[in-house]
């Protein structure tokens, strides 16, 4: 068995520091590139080795593989080569440096081919999990540091030939421009110059990037002249203290927003930095997988951010690839849904075929689909200018970054070699929308007033939630049978649908009709509707009745009982006791159109279809406030697609007993983490915790929250949409994730 190869025209030099060496025969000037290799992923836990190649020419001219923890992270390190002849410097043969992350231990004596004989790597195979490779001339007389981070959003991404991950996206490996590369100092490595990147410093401060472009991932620091003021001042949650003078403020600056207050109320709102901070800078840290892995970005086009508006210049955009995780957004839409059997990514909408766990001998579906990583969380400090891919996190940040402990020490130095993430998806559901179109509901069909219905539907936890529209009166009056305006769809087409009806009336306030709204075919044909759809597909469905007046009111002598006699109906006698159907009421308009809010008066049937509709009724008033009916759209989403899940039933999906499950907040980047206990089975449960229960096939398991665990989550989920809410932009995704034993997040 040959170890390694190693040739006389490379000089590698590969240490916690980095030192470059000259060829000892000429007085000329060196010409070199220096490799920083370096990593914010967990160690060891994501990364236990790494193996460095490096080609000239077409030929590989040296190949290594070298341990990243020992006791303590070896990270970051370097390497130095130069061509040992003039004629490689004249014909200016280009050099590619490979660098391949594995989560198999560095051993001299390995078996395993990547070790053994430098076989090529292939994500996924004998431990390899991260690769990153960049190729470029030789510039003479200079020595140049090519960064060259491994990075997160690159773990478990294949590319083909020729090609890198940068950002999560498979790019060319080409660098175009290497004269743009800083001049090697020692400095760049091991973080002691005084150009160093503190995350201390510049991240200690940071706060809930305010979204500015959800289709762009356009963000901006918080605090700064760049980001949109929230809709109502008086609820912008960065100045929460009310105050009179600077004195009641600990950053001793108090700002007016609300000049006609009346004592006791206070005019002004306390500002969170102290005057004078310097806060012109942008600097963003983003969270992975539900707190498993955050790394703080450069400012660079492919694998970062970027500032797209020199007028606004902490206004910033993350890269492509880094917007498609924050979106969830699949890179292959065809393909089998998560769990399923899968030989190549091409099989799975995820774009992942997770093949790390497939059985010995196995050669067909031997994988299963897997989801890729999700961002659930960007921070945005103003305190430093940006951090540059060249610039090294300081001495004492650069194991902290990694997860490690004072001396660089890990907390968890022997996880598994298998360590792995999936995001968890609800089970399908569906909801019927039933709105009132007579003309006294006429105050609906306005642009505020649709947003407020538009905003919570765009929650990306409504992702497994099919949709679809009713107008009461239904066409015909007093059908039982009549039909949706729309199949059910998924909810990304269906909203879409739903709300350009809602514009058409708003444009054409004549197809309103006369009269009073007949609840009572809406709702016998919502339910019947919705009890057609089949039981093995759908786990819940729910209506939600949206109007002004005349929510029990009687109007169908053809169908037995009031509205609220046929809500507590679906919900608590339906034809399968399994499957129940909840309603759900929201008034978004006064009563009387005539009246001021303060003296108009509640429908007085309003409450009755509530109470009937749901066991545990939000407010259903949003006559005043968007606040409402997004809290009202909230229990909808509490109860279809929230704290219960499901898994392929299979030996390949990665959820096991006593696996750990968590989410991180959006806004405070803290991470929850959610144990398995065994008492767990069933939806409601109490206590924390998560195990599985009764599964509606034999294909599938089924993951419930307890009782404790479901409502902290559920708190976290409405906290991050009210601070969306604020600032009018859709509700901001808290995906939940399962963690391998001993791989949880830190």
């Amino acid at each position: 068995m040959r170890s390694f190869v190693r040739r006389a025209t490379i000089v590698g030099v590969f240490g916690l520091g980095a030192t470059v060496l000259s060829s000892g025969c000429e007085a000329k000037k060196a010409t070199q590139y220096v490799a920083g290799i370096s990593t914010q992923m967990t160690v060891p836990r994501d990364l236990k080795a790494i193996r460095v190649e490096v080609n000239v020419g077409g030929f590989q001219t040296f190949c290594q593989g070298y341990k990243v923890y020992d006791g303590k992270v070896q990270l970051p390190r370097s390497l130095g080569a130069y061509p040992s002849n003039e004629n490689a410097l004249n014909t200016n043969l280009p050099i590619t440096y490979t660098i391949v992350g594995l989560t198999e231990d560095f051993d001299p004596a390995s078996d395993n081919p990547l070790y053994a004989f430098c076989a090529q790597p292939k994500i996924g195979e004998n431990g390899a999990r991260i690769l990153r490779r960049s190729r470029q001339p030789y510039v003479r007389d200079e020595i140049l540091f090519l960064p060259m981070p491994l990075k997160y959003s690159c773990y478990d991404k294949a590319c083909g030939d020729n090609e890198t991950c940068k950002g999560g996206r498979c790019v060319s490996d080409t660098l175009v421009d290497p004269e743009a590369l800083a001049r090697y100092t020692p400095e760049l490595v091991d973080g002691t110059g005084g150009d160093c990147f503190s995350s201390q410093l510049c991240l200690g401060a940071a706060a809930p990037a305010i979204l500015v472009d959800p289709d762009t991932c356009t963000y901006a620091v918080a605090n700064s002249p760049s980001a949109p003021p929230p809709v109502d001042p008086l609820a912008d949650p960065f100045r929460q203290v009310p105050c009179e003078t600077a004195e009641e403020c600990p950053s001793k600056s108090c700002t007016v927003v609300d000049p006609g207050a009346v004592p006791p109320a206070k005019k002004g709102r306390c500002e969170p930095l102290a005057a004078g901070t310097p806060w012109d800078g942008t600097n963003v840290e983003i969270v992975y997988d539900g707190g498993l892995n955050r790394e703080v970005l450069d400012l660079d086009p492919d694998e970062g951010f970027v500032i797209p508006d020199p007028a606004n210049p902490q206004r910033f955009r993350l890269a492509p690839g880094l917007c498609d995780m924050v979106k969830g957004t699949p890179a292959n839409p065809a393909g089998a849904d998560l769990g399923a059997a899968c030989d190549a990514n091409a099989d799975c909408k995820s774009d992942v075929c997770e093949t790390r766990y497939k059985a010995p001998g196995c050669t067909t579906n031997c994988g299963f689909c897997a989801s890729g990583h999700r961002i659930t969380a960007v921070r945005a400090s103003g305190t430093c200018q940006a951090k540059r891919i060249s610039q090294p996190f300081c001495a004492a940040d650069q194991v902290a970054q990694m997860g490690a402990g004072d001396g660089g020490v890990s907390s968890n130095p022997t996880p598994p070699d298998d360590c792995g993430v999936v995001e968890l998806k609800p089970p399908r559901a569906a909801l019927m929308v039933v709105v009132d179109n007579t003309q006294a509901h006429s105050a609906f069909f306005n642009a505020d007033e649709i947003q407020a219905v538009e905003l919570p539907l765009k929650d990306p936890a409504f992702e497994k939630t099919d949709l679809s529209l009713l107008y009461a009166p239904v066409a015909g009056g007093c059908a039982e049978n009549a039909a949706p305006l729309f199949p059910f769809e998924a909810a990304a087409t269906g909203r879409v649908k739903l709300i350009d009806s809602f514009l058409g009336i708003a444009n054409d306030p004549g197809a309103l009709l006369p009269g009073a709204p007949s609840y009572e075919g809406a709702l016998a044909s919502s339910y019947a509707a919705l009890s057609a759809l089949p039981n093995s597909t759908y786990f819940k469905r729910a209506v939600v009745v949206i109007g002004n007046r005349d929510f029990n009111a009687e109007s169908c002598g053809s169908i037995a009982g009031t509205p609220a006699t046929l809500a507590e109906a679906a919900r608590t006698a339906p034809a399968d006791p399994t499957k129940p159907i909840n309603t759900y009421v929201i008034q978004l308009a006064k009563t009387d159109p005539t009246k001021s809010l303060t003296d108009d008066v509640l429908d007085p049937g309003l409450f009755s279809l509530v109470t009937a509709g749901s066991a545990t009724p939000p407010n259903p008033d949003a006559r005043g406030t968007k606040k409402n009916a997004k809290d009202s759209f909230q229990q909808v989403i509490n109860s279809l697609a929230t704290c219960v899940y499901d898994v392929a039933d299979n030996a390949r999906a990665p959820v096991a007993e006593k696996d750990t499950i968590s989410f991180s907040d959006p806004l405070l980047g803290t991470t929850t983490k959610v144990a398995w206990n065994a008492a767990c089975t069933a939806e409601g449960a109490p206590g924390a915790g998560w195990n599985y229960g009764a599964s509606p096939s034999s294909g599938t398991k089924r993951i419930f929250l307890c009782q404790a665990s479901c409502e902290a989550y559920r708190t976290t989920l409405a906290q991050a949409s009210d601070f969306a809410l604020i600032y009018q932009q859709p509700p901001i995704a808290v995906p939940i994730f399962a963690h391998k034993e001993a791989c949880e997040p830190n």
